[in-house]
């Protein structure tokens, strides 16, 4: 039995164990659909000695957590949606209002849930360049009302950010 508050990512092994069950995961939620995304074993190995590295580790974790579930919300809508094709229709006979009414709402909240992840991933991406090109502006952006407005603001100071 493993003990929920024992999952640490503090070496290259926890973090390839995590990336394996996340792996195994969104498999076993899309039945086989995993994306190949970027490495985290890698970003660790290549942010050891930065300062901002734990940061930096810690938001591409969750960049990478969101891209995930991401696909496995796309995979989960299109499946919802696929109920609805004439051919899938007829070969399952009449359905009732009820399940009528539940892939449509099972459809909407595939949607929405998509959505408000898509946009907060985006959230999450202006923050991670945040930290990698101007850390000491992090708590600003991150605090911000608009943290579009914040990046925009902070990032035109940057030379590498084009307007």
């Amino acid at each position: 039995m493993v003990d929920l508050e024992a999952f640490t990512l503090d070496s290259a092994d926890d973090i390839c164990r995590f990336e394996r069950c996340l792996d195994e995961y969104v498999n076993a939620k899309t039945k086989g659909a995993a994306v190949a995304h970027f490495s985290l074993v890698e970003a660790f190995a290549k942010l050891q000695g930065d300062p901002d590295g734990p940061r930096i580790f810690a938001a591409l974790t969750d960049i990478r957590i969101s891209l995930a579930l991401l696909l496995c919300d796309s995979i989960a809508l299109g499946r919802e949606l696929n109920k609805t094709m004439p051919q899938v229709l007829a070969k399952s006979g009449q359905l009732t209002e009820s399940q009528a009414f539940e892939i449509r709402m099972e459809i909407h909240a595939r949607a929405n849930s998509f959505i408000l992840r898509f946009r907060s991933l985006w959230d999450k991406f202006m923050g991670l360049l945040v930290l990698r090109f101007a850390p000491q502006e992090y708590e600003r952006f991150a605090s911000s009302k608009s943290r579009k407005g914040a990046f925009r603001k902070i990032m035109s100071q940057h030379p590498i950010m084009p307007d």
